[in-house]
């Protein structure tokens, strides 16, 4: 949970207005949430990866049925 000096307490997430700041006296406590890049991209290249083992197992049920 972020501290907010200006107020001496201790903000809930959940409290925090769509800019991070705190409800009470409005000081920017965090920046916006955001997905690294490099996260992305991760899920992207497993979803290929995915696709591309189904493919295969789905080309070799075909060769044995």
């Amino acid at each position: 949970m972020p501290w907010c000096e200006a107020c001496q307490r201790e903000v809930d997430d959940s409290e925090l207005d769509e800019e991070g700041g705190c409800p009470t006296c409005g000081t920017v406590l965090t920046g916006p949430h955001r997905v690294p890049w490099h996260f992305r991209v991760l899920v992207v290249a497993t979803a290929i990866y995915l696709l591309y083992r189904l493919v295969q197992g789905l080309m070799w049920l075909a060769h044995h049925i």
